[in-house]
């Protein structure tokens, strides 16, 4: 009977070892699982901070490349204004050269002589000369200004 007895014991050890194991096992695996989903939620909140940080950085930019687009649009219009500024002005200061050229050649009369029409083409064409001179100015100011621009490696401008 004590060999029964002991056998009985040695079966009952080996039970509760296997139980032990089998339970110390799908612990394990419990734990496991557990890390796993701790890393893919950490994984999923990172990726969705990367988004996010894109986003951001893409909205930055694109306003910054509206800034610089308004910037060399408003640059142009000024550049078109003056332009334009510049060649009425030249014209009416043409109008009034030649006005008053006209008029003291009328007074003087017979000593300019043929005179006049050299001078008022003369006046004409210097005007002329200083209105295409500040339009190419103002024109290689346009030209650096984008220069500049697509230095600071902004090139999508178009």
């Amino acid at each position: 009977m004590a060999t029964v007895q002991r056998d009985h014991e040695h079966r009952s050890q080996i039970e509760e070892r296997r139980i032990r194991n089998e339970a110390a096992i799908e612990e394990a695996r419990k734990e496991k699982a557990l890390q796993e989903e701790k890393l893919r939620q950490e994984k999923a909140k990172a990726e969705a901070n990367v988004k996010l940080e894109l986003a951001a950085m893409k909205r930055a930019e694109e306003a910054k490349l509206a800034a610089l687009e308004d910037e060399r649009r408003a640059a142009k219009e000024a550049a078109e204004r003056e332009a334009i500024e510049t060649s009425t002005r030249a014209a009416s200061e043409v109008a009034a050269k030649e006005a008053t050229g006209h008029h003291i050649d009328a007074s003087l009369g017979i000593l300019n002589g043929s005179k006049t029409d050299g001078q008022s083409s003369g006046n004409i064409f210097k005007a002329a000369e200083n209105a295409l001179k500040l339009k190419q100015e103002r024109l290689q100011k346009y030209k650096e200004f984008e220069e500049k621009t697509r230095a600071l490696g902004l090139s999508s401008i178009k």
